[in-house]
């Protein structure tokens, strides 16, 4: 999920990426491919002009797309996406565990798979927030070069822990948020037969 999360927004914003176990390949920048992205975007929000909330949701992109692509801050979004798509697949998980139209082992296997990617986020997070030691451990165990939020720190020029602190609160927020919004949500009336 990490991998394909890189990816995907390296894609969008018109780079060539491979995804691979612990790492993505992504190359530079096509910003001949950008523009055909743009260009769909704003016609999609043309399409869409008259449909509620995707009239909204088409628009606000193809207006914010191009101060991303066409600047340098499609490498934080490209940086960012790997523990946003984590972040997003654990929403999508919690909600399908609640789900009343799944089969009844369904549950337990999504709710496992949310708990542990909220549960890794955070606490990674966490600790380079608030522990020098957990820091030093995430500035020195990169891969390949240096790790995502490393790389986000250096291009915005945020400090490491307080993005550290943001992410752990956004890895905890959104999933725990949906769930409760999944649970919240009246059962669906089934006909008896």
């Amino acid at each position: 999920v990490h991998e394909l999360g890189h990816t995907l927004v390296a894609w969008f914003f018109g780079c060539s990426a491979l995804p691979a176990v612990v790492m993505t390949v992504v190359f530079a920048q096509s910003l001949a491919v950008a523009a055909i992205v743009q260009g769909a975007l704003v016609l999609l929000a043309v399409k869409y002009r008259r449909a509620p909330r995707w009239n909204v949701l088409f628009a606000a992109v193809a207006a914010v797309y191009p101060f991303l692509a066409f600047t340098s801050a499609h490498l934080v979004a490209f940086d960012l996406a790997g523990h946003v798509a984590e972040t997003a697949f654990a929403a999508w998980a919690f909600r399908r565990a609640v789900d009343d139209e799944r089969p009844e082992w369904e549950g337990p296997v999504w709710a496992f798979f949310a708990f542990y990617l909220v549960a890794r986020n955070v606490t990674l997070f966490a600790g380079v927030a608030f522990s020098a030691a957990a820091r030093t451990d995430y500035l020195t165990v990169a891969i390949a070069g240096q790790n995502d939020l490393v790389k986000v720190a250096e291009r915005t020029g945020v400090a490491l822990p307080t993005l550290a602190f943001l992410l752990a609160l956004v890895c905890l927020v959104v999933p725990l948020g949906s769930l409760a919004v999944a649970l919240r949500r009246p059962p669906v009336a089934t006909n008896a037969e």
